[in-house]
């Protein structure tokens, strides 16, 4: 008797994880807008502070530090990575 696992499509995660792995920068482009997307939300609803230049300039720190920590993380695997040169 066949299994039904192998007739399974892949579940839902793994189809985004597949996806992520196929498009990378539009994955780094969407979290380097997040801040954006954050302060027109807060400007929509009038959640700003009393100091909203300060806040959104954390906010794009943190993002711009967690950006800055992956790409140095990936830099060193670069060499190891097998690329296709045609």
């Amino acid at each position: 008797m066949p299994s039904l696992e192998s007739n399974k499509t892949p579940s839902w995660p793994k189809q985004i994880l597949a996806w992520i792995e196929a498009h990378p920068h539009l994955v780094t482009a969407l979290f380097a807008l997040a801040p954006l997307g954050f302060m027109l939300r807060d400007l929509a609803y009038d959640w700003l502070t009393a100091n909203p230049i300060q806040e959104l300039t954390f906010r794009t720190g943190k993002v711009g530090l967690v950006l800055l920590v992956g790409s140095l993380a990936c830099s060193p695997s670069t060499p190891y990575r097998a690329f296709d040169s045609r």
